[in-house]
């Protein structure tokens, strides 16, 4: 079963809010809802693409449990916190791709990584997926070579372009987590939906460790050229950067007030 036939077949409601072609989700939109500028636009450019909105990924109980990602705090929520903005979906006579959407580039990355990992829900399917940002010009360049490259090769591009080195990702990272903690406080104190924003915010802080941590491990030249090819020092090395993502405790965030 290609990724195209998978996704048509998943039924809205069961792991997403929506799941048909783009241009009917488009119609079901308010006229001045600002996400319909961003839809439009792929729209034009995909006139028969598909979309799955809101789409939970479930996590990996054992990328906690065996301390690949040494953060207890996402296992104390529901395990289907990880919600995917968009997958955009379409297909040709010969092939058929996917494309993971959110907010942000290294969010998305996350999300792709949790759901391609051994066990996850599209792990059959990680060599049709791409894993983007709503940056018009990058789903433009994922639609002009959706058919003619492989979505590894795009993916590589795309990763050039939003960042130069793993030392550039990882300060990225370490950016958007405090981002995350000052928004999450400031909306907390405005008096926003606690357990929704604590939710939001867990999330998040996951699926940046969780970037962090696969892009340091699949880094041929940081495992020969800093760790001489010592596996086992480059995982203890990606477990420590992961650890650098830093957080604010559910039972901390429980505890913010004016």
């Amino acid at each position: 079963m290609s990724i195209f036939s998978y996704l048509y077949s998943e039924r809205s409601g069961d792991y997403c809010e929506y799941n048909g072609d783009l241009k009917e989700y488009i119609l079901c939109r308010d006229q001045d809802d600002p996400e319909r500028i961003f839809l439009d636009t792929v729209l034009k450019r995909r006139p028969n693409i598909r979309v799955c909105v809101n789409y939970h990924i479930p996590i990996v109980e054992n990328s906690i449990s065996n301390m690949i990602i040494r953060y207890k705090d996402v296992m104390k929520l529901d395990r289907n916190i990880l919600i995917c903005p968009y997958i955009f979906y379409m297909s040709d006579e010969k092939r058929s791709n996917a494309i993971i959407v959110s907010d942000d580039y290294l969010l998305s990355l996350g999300l792709y990584y949790v759901a391609t990992e051994k066990d996850g829900v599209f792990n059959d399917y990680k060599n049709f997926i791409i894993a983007t940002d709503k940056d018009i010009e990058h789903l433009d360049l994922i639609m002009d070579e959706a058919f003619t490259k492989r979505p590894s090769e795009i993916q590589r591009e795309l990763d050039h372009i939003n960042y130069t080195s793993f030392d550039d990702l990882y300060e990225n990272a370490q950016r958007k987590a405090d981002m995350i903690k000052e928004e999450a406080t400031d909306e907390i104190l405005k008096g926003a939906d606690r357990a929704k924003v604590i939710q939001k915010a867990v999330s998040d802080w996951y699926l940046l460790k969780k970037t962090v941590y696969v892009r340091y491990m699949v880094d041929k030249e940081i495992l020969n050229e800093v760790h001489g090819g010592d596996n086992r020092a480059q995982r203890s090395r990606a477990k420590r950067l992961a650890d650098g993502i830093k957080f604010i405790a559910i039972a901390d965030m429980w505890r913010i007030s004016k």
